[in-house]
This record gives structure tokens, C-alpha cells and sequence, in this order.
């Protein structure tokens, strides 16, 4: 079992203790409430097929996270995701607005649509953080060989160009 499958089985145990919890203690409605809104996240975790995209390559953690960390740098120097316009201006290129808003909204819109469709359950829990993460982690997915949705491929080129 790795790691993140233990991760999944405790959240399963968690969610029927909470379960039983709710069920057999008559416990007041704010206790309920916040009750469901843990089970729900537990659940939501439990979705995902990995933490992250590292979790599948134990014999090499090094390398992909390098590879992740790359992805931010790449990110933030095509784009300015990270650091906005300083990171663009101190890599010397001009007309930030005219070229990396555009690559940035093609990051947002395929990372709305990961979660929308439910591919981001595919690509890593990490990857739902925001869409900093989103594209380190299918940056890395596209460096390890790892199938991707055609549109995360296209959103992946139009940054990198």
C-alpha cells in the first residue's frame, strides 16, 4: 500500500467513526454541521488518485520534485505566474500584458476545466491547490511520459512557446 493509499484508508475509517459519531450520540446541530462539512472533505480527498505527482515515482522523489520546481520557474518566466510582471521584466522581455496575460488565462481555463470534467482527480490532489500548482504538477506529469487530456497538452505548449 503507499502512502497516499493509507492516506485514503484513515479518511475512510474517519468518515464512518464520524458517521457512527452523528448517528449514535444525538449530537446538537452545529456539531452535525460541522461533522458533514469533515466527512465531505475526507470524501472529497479520497477522490484523487495521488497526492501528488511525486507519490508515483518513489525511486526518483528527487528528480520529479526538481522537475515540479522547474515547472514554477517556467511558469513564472513565460508568464509571470509567481511573480508578475518583475519575474518578466528581469528575464528581459517587453509587453507583459499583450503576452502573459494570455498564457495565464490559458492556465486558468484548463484548470477550471480539469475540475469541472474531473480530471484533476486524474493529475494529483496537489494540483487542485491553485493553478500555480496545477501547472507545476501537469508540467511534471508531461516530463515523466504521463498521459494528459489533449486541452492540458495544448494549455502546457502555449505557455512553453
Amino acid at each position: 500500500m503507499t502512502d497516499y493509499e493509507t492516506i485514503k484508508a484513515e479518511n475512510k475509517r474517519a468518515i464512518e467513526s464520524a458517521k457512527e459519531t452523528i448517528r449514535t450520540r444525538n449530537p446538537g446541530k452545529q456539531f452535525v454541521e460541522k461533522m458533514n462539512k469533515y466527512i465531505a472533505t475526507l470524501e472529497k480527498k479520497n477522490q484523487y488518485g495521488r497526492f501528488g505527482v511525486v507519490d508515483s515515482y518513489p525511486d526518483n522523489p528527487v528528480g520529479v520534485t526538481t522537475t515540479h520546481e522547474f515547472g514554477h520557474y517556467l511558469a513564472d518566466i513565460f508568464c509571470g505566474q509567481i511573480n508578475g510582471e518583475k519575474a518578466w521584466k528581469d528575464s528581459g522581455k517587453m509587453s507583459y500584458p499583450l503576452v502573459a496575460q494570455p498564457k495565464q488565462q490559458a492556465i486558468r481555463k484548463a484548470f477550471e476545466k480539469a475540475a469541472t470534467d474531473g480530471d484533476i482527480y486524474k493529475i494529483s490532489a496537489y494540483s487542485a491547490t491553485n493553478q500555480h500548482e496545477f501547472f507545476a504538477e501537469t508540467f511534471t506529469m508531461r516530463e515523466m511520459g504521463e498521459p494528459l487530456p489533449d486541452y492540458i497538452k495544448e494549455m502546457l505548449e502555449e505557455v512553453l512557446r
